[in-house]
């Protein structure tokens, strides 16, 4: 299962907290166009058949392709030099 760093619980909440998006919205990841893309978006709602995560307030819905390509990934956020959010995913460290 797809895990959700600190970092990323708060970019996500702070794109989620703005005045004009709705109560319950949150950044949802779906299948891209090519095999093995991804796209980001923020929506008020998941979609039918999403996964629905949650780290603290912060939400995450991703459609079926999304869970099984992001299975053992971490999604983690910086910050760019101009002030935007960036996304990030990374193999999960786990214990074996």
């Amino acid at each position: 299962m797809l895990a959700v760093t600190e970092r990323a619980a708060d970019a996500i909440r702070a794109l989620t907290d703005a005045p004009q998006i709705p109560d319950g919205s949150g950044l949802r990841i779906s299948s891209g166009e090519g095999a093995g893309t991804l796209q980001l978006s923020l929506v008020a709602a998941p979609a039918d058949g999403d996964q629905i995560l949650s780290s603290g307030d912060a939400l995450l819905f991703l459609d079926s392709d999304a869970t099984l390509l992001l299975d053992e990934k971490m999604i983690d956020a910086t910050m760019t030099d101009g002030g935007e959010i960036q996304f990030v995913l990374a193999d999960q460290e786990l214990d074996r």
